[in-house]
């Protein structure tokens, strides 16, 4: 390999057959490469930063592509100033036909052979799409989120070989509690059990997670059902529903799942049976009474009619 040109470095006919300059390789990249001097003025861009800044962006400073007021210039200081780190940064760009494009920039500064600071050397990659795309989700989970506060679900998922729990925001809410107050979103089962689960049920539990490691059958879904400790200390009553993943060892790996809050209908159900159960001794002690009346009226039937007798042989 040899450098016929200080701007340009060349693969000799042994590397591929042919002569192939850097700048034919930086105008094959799909991403922006661009050099700036001190000024911050452009003063070389490949084929993909022509296209999109405009053949006439030679010889302009970057600002003049910026939208609006951003500190990247602040951002970039220290490269000017003989950082030799690579530093990263995103900015709102213009793009040639007028749109406006996030560009996600990796900068390094440029010296001469003397040390001397000329400029820094920059590549671009456009995620304005991947930006809009990742601004949908986090809308739709804020939305995903609010439904399962409004239903009282909480979603979870569970690494097994690393024995730690994957907790959200909303996981959180169904126990009164939140992530600043437990230390984050991750948690050892031990922990979780300790924190959450109802003591007369983990013998339940522990069972329900046995049988999700040890089955054989990949598609292993389960729903129980089983007390839990709020973070207040009152006792509620959740149902989970889960499945598992299995590596290629068939090695259960992950498990996700839902938790719903079913302690208010619970609480109904028991009173419920509360109510039938008491309703039912009711009848219960009315129909003994009833049978106790009615034997008196069998009794004072049977008495009259002994006494009519009497009466009768006695005549």
């Amino acid at each position: 390999m040899k450098s016929e040109k200080s701007d340009n470095i060349y693969l000799t006919k042994d590397d591929f057959g042919m002569n192939i300059s850097g700048k034919e390789i930086a105008d094959l990249m799909p991403n922006i490469i661009a050099v700036v001097d001190s000024q911050k003025k452009y003063i070389w861009l490949n084929k993909s930063g022509l296209e999109f800044f405009g053949k006439d962006a030679i010889g302009k400073e970057a600002s003049a592509f910026f939208i609006g007021e951003q500190e990247v210039y602040k951002q970039v200081e220290p490269l000017f100033h003989g950082d030799e780190n690579m530093l990263y940064l995103e900015n709102w760009q213009k793009r040639q036909d007028g749109q406006n494009r996030l560009l996600a920039w990796w900068c390094r500064n440029l010296k001469s052979a003397q040390s001397d600071m000329y400029g820094a050397l920059s590549t671009a990659q456009d995620i304005t799409d991947i930006f809009e795309m990742t601004q949908k989700l986090k809308i739709r989970e804020k939305q995903m989120d609010s439904a399962m506060r409004l239903a009282h679900l909480g979603s979870w998922e569970y690494e097994t070989l690393a024995d730690k729990f994957i907790f959200n925001d909303s996981f959180y809410t169904l126990f009164g509690t939140d992530a600043e107050r437990e230390g984050g979103y991750t948690m050892s089962s031990a922990e979780y059990a300790k924190r959450f689960l109802h003591p007369d049920d983990l013998a339940l539990v522990g069972l329900e997670v046995k049988k999700s490691i040890e089955t054989k059958d990949p598609q292993f879904t389960s729903c129980l059902e089983h007390r839990i400790r709020y973070k207040n200390g009152d006792t509620g009553h959740i149902r989970v529903s889960f499945f598992i993943v299995k590596n290629e060892k068939g090695q259960t790996i992950k498990s996700f799942g839902i938790n719903q809050d079913i302690t208010e209908s619970k609480q109904r159900e028991i009173s419920f049976k509360e109510m039938s159960d008491s309703l039912q001794a009711k009848i219960y002690e009315l129909e003994k009474f009833n049978k106790l009346v009615v034997n008196r009226e069998f009794k004072m039937i049977e008495l009259k009619k002994r006494i009519h007798e009497l009466k009768k042989n006695k005549e």
